[in-house]
């Protein structure tokens, strides 16, 4: 596993992209129609024979999960964001239960509220109405 991670830290861009498609189990043709990117422009992309990136291959490797600065950056290893993103969905999920529980808390506080002042308003009404 060690000489594999360090071989995968020192793949070119190239070899990176190529990589990281064969990763979604894509082929080129599937990357190509998922990205809205020509398969021949996937196909020189990955042998290191086109020069830029485009932005629509850019945003299928992100919606993929694929941190884009290990693309970048020789001395990092290619890395897929999957478990960030479920860490992400994970704290998003409390947080939401957390919400809720506030919300009930709240509505739980205007019931008693209202109940405090309904009780409050018979009383006075029976006050006044006593005295007439």
């Amino acid at each position: 596993m060690v000489i594999i991670k360090y071989f995968l830290i020192f793949m070119t861009l190239a070899e990176k992209l190529k990589t990281a498609r064969k990763s979604f189990g894509d082929t080129q043709a599937v990357a190509g129609k998922k990205s809205g990117v020509a398969q021949r422009d996937i196909s020189y992309l990955e042998a290191g024979k086109k020069k830029y990136l485009p932005t629509e291959y850019i945003l299928y490797l992100q919606k993929n999960g694929i941190d884009l600065n290990s693309l970048f950056d020789d001395s990092k290893e290619l890395k897929n964001n999957e478990n960030k993103n479920e860490d992400q969905v994970h704290h998003l999920e409390k947080r939401v239960e957390e919400l809720e529980e506030l919300v009930r808390l709240y509505k739980d506080a205007i019931e008693l509220r209202d109940r405090r002042m309904n009780a409050m308003e018979k009383k006075f009404v029976g006050e006044i109405v006593g005295e007439i």
